[in-house]
Parts: structure tokens; sequence; C-alpha cells
């Protein structure tokens, strides 16, 4: 990841060297004009105010977010300072992977594979897949894939991501399809150990061969 990063509280200053005063700050889609939402917390859950205003020192107030930014810094009389920002990364925004291998699987078989342990604790903000080839949704027989996890060695209920591939929901080969995402149990634990699931309604159909992509950010 390259770009600047505006973790803590970061301090702004002008060609002079004298803190950005009370200057404004607006956080936007990396490329762009169109502002990107920013967060109080690192859970994401609390959209902050855009723009935010500089104390008096020239410091910003932690702030979070997902992904890259664009910045643009105005002081106190709306003139811009220093060059724009682009990209820029938040406090608590910077996005770690797991991505995992899914061999091929026949119809009526329920299948799970032990993808990877949380190093630290965390928040789940992605769960995707990307298979080799098609899959078509049937509302008869079909498959569900599922992200679970493993606390303590025990298996816990529900799932952090699922989706269910009945008619009209597809895969395409070598096209990523985003699971749906619980955010009642998105935050993770340090070693809780995350598990990929594929069952079966019906029938079920072959699961063909895909790579499954998990991001998240340091909670």
């Amino acid at each position: 990841m390259s770009g600047i990063f505006l973790g803590g509280t970061p301090q702004f200053f002008d060609d002079s060297g004298d803190p950005v005063a009370l200057g404004i700050i607006t956080f936007y889609e990396p490329g762009t004009l169109t502002k990107k939402t920013i967060y109080t917390s690192a859970s994401l859950g609390t959209p902050a105010s855009n723009p935010q205003t500089l104390s008096a020192g020239g410091r910003l107030t932690v702030v979070y977010g997902t992904g890259a930014y664009k910045a643009i810094l105005l002081n106190a009389a709306l003139v811009q300072v220093g060059a724009t920002m682009d990209p820029v990364y938040l406090a608590g925004n910077i996005v770690h992977e797991i991505n995992a291998r899914i061999q091929s699987v026949l119809k009526d078989a329920t299948e799970r594979w032990t993808i990877g342990r949380m190093p630290l604790d965390a928040l789940i903000t992605r769960v995707s897949v990307i298979p080799d080839k098609a899959l078509t949704g049937d509302n008869t027989d079909y498959v569900t894939l599922s992200l679970r996890w493993y606390e303590s060695g025990a298996l816990q209920a529900g799932a952090i991501a699922t989706k269910a591939f009945t008619s009209g929901v597809n895969l395409a080969a070598y096209t990523e399809t985003a699971l749906t995402i619980d955010t009642s149990k998105d935050d993770m634990e340090a070693g809780d150990v995350l598990m990929f699931e594929k069952t079966d309604t019906g029938l079920g159909e072959v699961l063909p061969a895909l790579n499954v992509h998990v991001e998240y950010l340091e909670a």
C-alpha cells in the first residue's frame, strides 16, 4: 500500500511552518470530488462529520475509514494548503486479507475448509469468492456458501457471511461475488479460526474450484 497514512491525531502545517489552526479537511473518493464517509470509531458504525475542522493547534481528531481516500486541506480563510493528498489512509482502515483456494466439490455433499486464524481482534468487512467456472442458481437444488468461525475450538452458531445460490443468484467464471455479511457476527477475536462451508439444499450443485477472499480491519 502506498500513499499517506493519517493515523492518530496528525498535525498540519502551512508553508511557513505554522500549524493550520482551525483548518478544514475534506475526504473524498480517490480521484474525485465525491465525498466519502468517514467514521468516529474502528467499528465503522457512526459516520463522522466530513469535512473535519482542525484544532487551534492544527490537529485532526482521530477518524476512521475503509479503503483509500483523497483529502484536501483548506486554511481558515478557505485557501488550499499544500498539495491534494491522494491516496490517503485513515486510522484503523489498513485492510488485511486472507485468501484461500477451494477445490471443486461434487453435489449432495457438505464440506468445510479451515482458511485461516485471526492474528488480532478484527472486524470482517468483506467476504467474496472468485470461481473458475460458472454456477447457475436454482430454487430446488442449490448451494449455500458461508464463512463461519471456531472460538476456543468450538464451532459457533450462525455465519459471518453467507449467500444461497437460488434462482437468479449465479456465479460467473473469474468474477468476484460478495457474500452478505451479518453485522451481528462480524467481530472476531485474536485466535478465532475462520472456516468456509458449502452446504446443499435438495441435490445441491457441483461447486467449481474457487478462491475465497476475506478482508478485515483491526478492531
